[in-house]
């Protein structure tokens, strides 16, 4: 019992608490592996907590991409860095967005007056001012082929009741205005002998 089961048993005991460390060992490693992905998730989750900087609704930025594809933002779509994912708009500070033909944007500019009507309001006429003009046209796709378009951004005046994001307008931009001026038709209108004559509709 002292020379062979003795040994042999302090051997097998000794073998046992080193594999008994090894073991915890391992699983203390797996268990602070645990704990950095936990941490890391909850990061994420922090980080992908959206705050809103005021009250308001808030509404998915979807939006045509430069090959003429609508981005849907929605759950489990992916997204690229700087992306605007949603919107909050201020009611109190609506404006439209309007695309101006390159025949016609070297007369637009900062400060000009416009008015606005919307498909959802016909019977409303809204004003607004022009607040910016791109000075580069904006990319074209298979839709729109060459036809150079820049984009205009029009600042309503007021807050409208039943005014709301999304809303398809049209807008008129008041280039010139030319006081007590005379307007009739143009089927009215004729020239003769180099002058100019408007013959009154019977």
């Amino acid at each position: 019992l002292n020379d062979y089961t003795k040994a042999k048993q302090l051997t097998k005991l000794i073998s046992d608490i080193e594999t008994a460390k090894a073991a915890l060992d391992s699983e203390k490693h797996s268990h602070q592996l645990d704990v950095d992905k936990l941490e890391f998730i909850t990061e994420q989750i922090e980080n992908c907590t959206v705050r809103a900087p005021a009250a308001g609704q808030v509404v998915y930025a979807n939006e045509s991409s430069r090959h003429g594809n609508n981005v849907i933002i929605e759950e489990g779509t992916t997204v690229r860095e700087r992306q605007p994912v949603v919107k909050l708009p201020d009611p109190t500070q609506m404006q439209v967005e309007c695309m101006v033909n390159e025949g016609n944007i070297s007369s637009v500019e900062v400060g000009m007056s416009a008015k606005i009507r919307l498909d959802a309001l016909p019977d409303v006429v809204l004003t607004g001012m022009v607040v910016s003009v791109n000075e580069y046209p904006e990319p074209t796709n298979f839709f729109t082929g060459n036809i150079k378009e820049y984009k205009t951004i029009v600042k309503i005046d007021g807050t409208p009741k039943g005014l709301r994001p999304g809303l398809t307008a049209e807008v008129r931009i008041l280039v010139e205005e030319i006081k007590d001026a005379l307007t009739v038709p143009v089927q009215c209108v004729f020239e003769h002998g180099g002058k100019i004559y408007a013959i009154p509709k019977p």
